[in-house]
């Protein structure tokens, strides 16, 4: 009966550490012994061990890309993009120019946020959070 339950929880731990989404959620699973089990033949039988619950935890982590700089990279488009800024603790528009650069760098704002997993973020006024369709240049 140990075995069974041993089996499961192997399994479904297997699962989540392969899941690349455990990154962006946190993940509770618990699994609990059954104090009666039904036999082969479909007669419950009662379960004379005690009762074991195991809990796995993952944790609620941002995508490390979110701790690499905000590069531009070397070419001169200028596309609209994302990338989340720990100074400010939150994600950011930047001017990809279109090549290089490194995995911070998000097409939607929401995508940012998600990835990164910002859970909160200042919007008191509509100018601090850009929208895909507005993006701020700060001139030096």
């Amino acid at each position: 009966m140990k075995l069974q339950y041993f089996s499961i929880f192997f399994f479904l731990s297997c699962l989540l550490l392969a899941l690349p989404s455990t990154r962006s959620f946190g993940i509770i699973l618990s699994i609990e012994s059954l104090d009666s089990v039904k036999n082969d033949e479909g007669v419950e039988e009662s379960n004379t061990e005690k009762s074991v619950s195991t809990t796995t935890v993952v944790e609620n982590r941002p995508d490390p890309s979110c701790e690499q700089p905000i590069e531009q990279g070397p070419c001169y488009a200028a596309f609209s993009r994302f990338a989340y800024d720990p100074l400010k603790g939150g994600c950011v528009a930047f001017l990809y120019g279109g090549c290089g650069g490194n995995e911070n760098n998000f097409r939607t704002h929401d995508e940012c946020l998600k990835n990164c997993n910002v859970a909160q973020f200042k919007n008191s006024n509509s100018e601090d959070v850009p929208t895909d369709d507005k993006i701020v240049v700060e001139a030096n």
